[in-house]
């Protein structure tokens, strides 16, 4: 004990009755008193040794669930990013965490352990909830390497099936061009091609194209001299089977263009390439038009 210890002892009367404080002991560490008579002259009795004392490992406390937030119904991911607090362990331990996601009526989701921040991202789809009815739990508990503390909260959630079409360059401008002569965003230095991601939870089961309005007031649309063409962004992106992958007349009534736009973050993009070809009788002046994309969700 300090010699500040040993005066308050004194002082607050209360003997040869010592306690330590946590701050001198550590986890495994073994106590033990020993007592030894003395008499006045010198002479010393037997020792005589207290049962040990064992300091146990105090396991952390429980984290605090940030998100998904209690009965949140509205997540627009399959890999939503799950938060909490950080655990306090008085051993000052270093500390790791269990997530467990698990089903109110479809299979549980995935357990992760070992994780070192306050945070986890699933490496495994979640479920939306028109593909399984109920809600998910989940709870974190924290690891000191030797013991998990008590169970956070649990909450619980809904993923939403969606469906959200972005389009990355919505712009293409193939400059100048005489009468007679035709681009397209294959060639190099072109225009650069449509990039159109599904953002959604869900599949896109059919994407069409709608045009406003004639791209030649010469040769109406539906024709040749105005085309697109669809292909993979990513691989796996695109059912190319059922989808436009040679170049196809683009008309005003809508047209299918896509089937099976993949919502994996992976392979979620399709290119969407644009051919054009000046009629030889087309009257100069600006010529635009404008594309509308549209999603049917699976």
């Amino acid at each position: 004990m300090t010699p500040d210890q040993v005066l308050a002892d004194y002082e607050a009367g209360i003997g040869r009755h010592n306690f330590t404080v946590s701050e001198e002991t550590s986890k495994h560490e073994y106590w033990n008193v020993s007592a030894t008579p003395v008499d006045s002259r010198g002479e010393k009795g037997d020792t005589v040794y207290s049962y040990n004392v064992t300091i146990e490992n105090t396991p952390p406390d429980a984290p605090t669930l940030i998100y998904p937030d209690n009965g949140n119904m509205s997540i627009m991911t399959r890999l939503p990013v799950f938060n909490w607090t950080d655990a306090t362990d008085v051993d000052g331990d270093a500390v790791t965490y269990r997530l467990n996601i698990t089903h109110s009526t479809c299979p549980d989701g995935p357990v992760y352990t070992g994780i070192p921040d306050s945070n986890k991202t699933p490496e495994q789809e979640l479920n939306t909830s028109d593909e399984c009815s109920g809600v998910y739990n989940w709870t974190v508990e924290a690891y000191d390497s030797e013991d998990y503390g008590p169970k956070s909260e649990s909450w619980n959630f809904s993923i939403m099936p969606i469906l959200i079409l972005y389009l990355h360059n919505p712009v293409m401008d193939f400059g100048n061009m005489l009468p007679g002569y035709g681009d397209n965003t294959t060639e190099p230095g072109s225009a650069e091609p449509f990039v159109l991601e599904n953002m959604g939870t869900v599949f896109a089961r059919l994407v069409n194209v709608t045009a406003d309005s004639d791209l030649w007031s010469s040769d109406p649309s539906p024709t040749e001299n105005f085309q697109l063409k669809v292909s993979d962004n990513e691989t796996g992106s695109v059912n190319l089977s059922g989808s436009a992958t040679t170049w196809t007349d683009v008309s005003l009534p809508n047209i299918t263009i896509i089937e099976d736009l993949n919502y994996t973050d992976s392979a979620d993009t399709a290119r969407i390439d644009i051919r054009i070809q000046s009629p030889s009788a087309e009257p100069k002046g600006l010529k635009s038009v404008n594309l509308t994309f549209w999603g049917e969700q699976a």
